[in-house]
């Protein structure tokens, strides 16, 4: 990474002047202004690869602040031994800080037999305790238990306290879980958070972005700053005050959601169209225009069947299923999918959904019970590309095995339908990024009557989300979807089953009536423990 400014003010936060930044040969940013002010949450947004990470992560590792820090959360998995709790508060410095002093200044006054030596104890554990009441030091512990039963880690759950289980015996997704309670808990003076939504269920993004919007503005703290990437907008407008974009390699800033930042660049995408109708007229040359003409705004298409077995479906009557003795997944449920509805399946990680869209997609035998599929030709998207994507043949040959019909040319028109690069066409899939993958994924799901969707946004800009939201909406067919993403399952107005306690409940109430349950859910359980 290379990189390049003028000044930078720290006093009240970051101000960057003429900042340049290259990876190689791509200039991702060039000459432009950044201003971060203290107290606000940011919401850092541009299509994939055009530099967002990167700039995070200058921000973190280059820019130091006068008399406080900068912390972003990478994506690490934890390795520890210690409890999920305990690894939180280790992670707390001052706080360890604290306890440790204090327990060495109370063991002086219990064992002291020297009253001089007791009174002066005494005042420098005043002093203390006065230092900690106003770092907010003695409520640290319940800050991260409620933290950590916010974001998903349970003290009451059907395998015991969660918060008391070893680091090492969760997997990397909850182990990052921890890494995002580190820092929250820690309340850096900005905090850098990238796509923190992929890590988590859709009770703990509710959870989260309620936290976040209150964080910074808590009586009797020190002004926080938030800087985050998310291509959830539903997450994004409920926490950010500021849009910052990355657009024609500059920094462009917009005051208030996303939604308003839309409109405003539709504003001045029309006045940047007229100067340029005017300016291209004096230019002669068919090479300097092309380097000259503005970007237009990026825009993604996806598309699905439109010859729709109107009358198909997919049905589970009285269906228990457990992977062994031990872990029972389901236990006698029913139901069905059929052509035209559209379906969002909820719940906990770990409480089914992934298993339930598999035994829909006929992925796993089911020994009690029927499963019943009827005219309906199925579409899978898995958010785990390893399992479906021969990681050793391009996206062309991939396809090819696929749609035997095609030739390679309609394959090629078929791949860029969803936008996926024609440099990116004849590559090996294990070489292709991540919403490279999303793109292949998607384009074999294009003859499905009924789409099963595990995750699709994951992999997406906010941009593309727009693309599958509108094609979606338009599909004629079934749709049974697990997100996090919930600008997803409210755009299509989905029905909402929940997953919970090894059964299958359909929801009575919308998703903001789910979203005020889950806060409450969650903050009571937090109130009745301590």
């Amino acid at each position: 990474m290379n990189f390049n400014y003028q000044t930078i003010g720290t006093q009240n936060g970051i101000s960057i002047e003429k900042l340049s930044l290259t990876i190689g040969n791509k200039c991702l940013l060039q000459d432009t202004d950044l201003v971060i002010s203290q107290g606000y949450n940011y919401g850092l947004i541009s299509p994939n690869g055009h530099g967002k990470t990167t700039l995070l992560n200058f921000i973190s590792e280059k820019i130091k602040l006068d008399g406080g820090n900068i912390h972003m959360v990478k994506q690490e998995n934890e390795s520890s031994e210690k409890s999920v709790i305990d690894e939180l508060l280790l992670s707390h410095t001052d706080y360890q800080t604290y306890i440790s002093e204090e327990a060495r200044l109370v063991n002086i006054i219990t064992n002291s037999d020297n009253e001089k030596e007791i009174i002066e104890t005494n005042e420098a554990l005043n002093k203390l305790n006065e230092w900690a009441s106003s770092n907010n030091l003695k409520i640290v512990k319940s800050m991260a238990f409620k933290i950590l039963s916010g974001i998903g880690f349970d003290h009451n759950s059907l395998d015991g306290n969660m918060q008391l289980k070893k680091v090492n015996e969760y997997s990397g997704g909850w182990r990052m879980r921890i890494t995002i309670a580190k820092a929250l808990l820690n309340e850096p003076n900005i905090l850098i958070l990238d796509e923190p939504t992929n890590h988590l269920d859709l009770n703990a993004v509710i959870w989260l972005g309620n936290y976040l919007q209150t964080w910074n503005k808590q009586k009797n703290t020190r002004k926080k700053t938030l800087i985050i990437v998310s291509h959830n907008k539903y997450f994004l407008d409920d926490v950010v005050d500021k849009i910052l974009r990355i657009h024609d390699k500059q920094i462009m800033s917009y005051t208030g959601n996303h939604d308003k930042m839309l409109r405003m660049i539709v504003q001045e995408q029309k006045q940047i169209d007229k100067k340029w109708e005017k300016d291209k007229k004096h230019i002669k040359s068919k090479k300097e225009k092309k380097k000259l003409r503005p970007d237009d705004i990026y825009k993604v298409n996806f598309n699905f069947c439109d010859d729709i077995f109107l009358k198909g479906a997919i049905s589970l009557d009285n269906v228990s299923f457990a992977y062994h003795k031990d872990k029972i997944i389901f236990s006698n449920i029913d139901f069905c999918i059929r052509c035209g509805e559209k379906i969002a399946v909820i719940g906990k990680n770990g409480s089914g959904k992934s298993t339930l869209l598999n035994m829909l997609n006929n992925k796993l035998e089911i020994e009690n019970g029927n499963r019943s599929i009827n005219n309906v030709r199925i579409g899978h998207y898995s958010q785990h590309f390893d399992n479906v994507l021969p990681m050793d043949k391009t996206p062309v040959e991939f396809l090819h095995t696929i749609f035997t019909n095609w030739s390679l040319t309609e394959i090629r028109k078929h791949l860029s339908k969803y936008n996926l690069d024609s440099k990116a066409h004849n590559v090996l899939i294990k070489d292709c990024s991540g919403g490279q993958k999303s793109r292949i994924v998607f384009s074999t799901l294009s003859e499905a009557d009924i789409l099963i969707l595990d995750e699709p946004t994951n992999h997406l800009d906010l941009e593309s989300i727009d693309a599958l939201c509108y094609a979606l909406n338009k599909f004629e067919g079934g749709i049974v979807l697990v997100s996090h993403d919930a600008r997803l399952i409210t755009e299509l107005e989905c029905q909402l089953y929940i997953c919970r306690d090894n059964k299958l409940i359909k929801y009575d109430g919308d998703f903001e009536d789910y979203k005020t349950e889950i806060i409450e859910e969650i903050e009571t359980k937090i109130n009745a423990s301590e």
